[in-house]
């Protein structure tokens, strides 16, 4: 959903891919894969997309997000609801903040470390 949104919003500014790929510091290729939908886009670079296009209601980052969730989107989006409401320590904060700007396979290997150092923190 995210690429073809994307190249509607290329198209409709008149720019090829290689000129956003430019604006954003990426490869137009990569460009491409985000367009044909075989690679995501950062949740970094999403934000970097929305900022160009003058996306101001976080479009871009829903549909990102519903791309890679799919159908656990909807429990996501109602658990960030309530994430928000809490007033997290700033440490806590901090871990969010960067993970966020991390695209997925770093947010994956965050996890994976995270658990292997600190497992009984993990422990349903």
């Amino acid at each position: 959903m995210l690429g073809k949104r994307l190249k509607e919003l290329r198209k409709k500014e008149g720019i090829y891919q290689k000129q956003l790929a430019e604006v954003l510091g990426v490869s137009q290729p990569l460009i491409g894969f985000w367009e044909a939908e075989s690679r995501l886009p950062s949740l970094a670079d999403v934000r970097k997309l929305e900022n160009y296009f003058g996306i101001t209601d976080n479009e871009l980052t829903y549909i990102a997000l519903h791309d890679r969730l799919g159908d656990d989107y909807n429990d996501f989006v109602e658990n960030m609801n309530v994430a928000q409401k809490i007033n997290y320590p700033s440490e806590v904060q901090e871990i969010i903040d960067a993970l966020q700007k991390a695209d997925h396979d770093t947010q994956k290997k965050v996890l994976a470390t995270m658990k292997a150092a600190f497992p009984e923190i993990f422990k349903s």
